[in-house]
């Protein structure tokens, strides 16, 4: 006969054992989900065509001396290659890419995924949100535009893919998901970016202006930035121009080619301790 203390006792210690196992059940179905969704992600990249590689020749580039026959040194002008990437976003020939990477380019020429080669026009750039866009003459039926998606489907903890080209490695991918939302950067020319894609997928020198898909291969952001730590490379914190963003200000630059904004000219601080000391009087107000 079992008394009931006894009882209650094994009732207790079984349990948690029910609870390991339904835990571990839930663990590995997690565990084959993310597998699921890696190979997903992994799928769209062997279909990355509308990435493409872009060489910027930068105006006022790198001084190489050289000495002639009677020893007087001349110098000589060559023109700087920056790399990075761009998306193809329709058959017309349009391709998005960084403002920055082609800021005061004087040439770009654009490389796409079978090869070819060829000379891209800037239609416009513009430095409040580090996008600009460019065109290439090529034949619709050899371009491959990436399907759009929107931020707003995006949700903390989604898988991404971040598809450029890393100190030159073409079409190289990484996996990573949303770690944040709604984040602010800030532009190249000092202005405030707001709605930015956190990401901790590994996004370096290169990956700007490339691509930034879901599992569904739809684009979602534009890859812009990485984390300020004095360490110069990845750090798994990336920041993205959501694809909403990048809509908008592409109908802008084809249209006009540069982007509109009202500035009121006023710039708001935060008046700690030591600003009121220096200047009392903003307390009085």
């Amino acid at each position: 006969r079992v008394r009931p203390g006894v009882a209650r006792l094994v009732r207790f210690r079984a349990r948690p054992g029910r609870r390991r196992a339904r835990r571990v059940k839930g663990d590995l179905l997690g565990l084959q989900v993310g597998l699921e969704r890696r190979e997903q992600l992994l799928a769209q990249h062997q279909r990355s065509r509308p990435l493409v590689h872009l060489a910027a020749a930068m105006r006022g580039g790198l001084d190489h001396g050289a000495v002639d026959a009677a020893g007087q040194h001349h110098w000589q002008l060559q023109p700087q290659l920056v790399h990075g990437s761009g998306v193809v976003v329709d058959r017309q020939g349009r391709i998005v890419t960084a403002h920055h990477v082609i800021a005061e380019a004087a040439r770009v020429r654009v490389t796409f995924a079978d090869g070819e080669t060829t000379e891209a026009k800037i239609i416009g750039s513009d430095s409040s949100s580090d996008l600009a866009l460019l065109h290439v003459t090529k034949s619709a039926n050899t371009l491959h535009p990436i399907p759009i998606g929107s931020t707003a489907d995006l949700r903390i903890g989604d898988p991404l893919l971040a598809i450029g080209d890393p100190f030159g490695y073409e079409a190289s991918a990484s996996t990573g998901i949303v770690s944040g939302l709604d984040r602010s950067i800030d532009s190249p020319n000092g202005f405030t970016i707001v709605g930015a894609i956190q990401t901790d997928a590994a996004v370096n020198h290169g990956n700007s202006g490339g691509a930034l898909v879901d599992a569904r291969g739809r684009l979602v952001g534009i890859p812009v930035q990485i984390a300020a730590s004095g360490v110069n490379a990845n750090v798994g914190v990336a920041f993205a121009i959501p694809a909403d963003t990048m809509k908008t200000i592409v109908a802008e630059l084809a249209k006009s080619g540069h982007v509109r904004r009202p500035w009121l000219g006023i710039h708001g601080v935060t008046i700690t301790d030591s600003l009121t000391d220096v200047l009392p009087s903003l307390t009085d107000t």
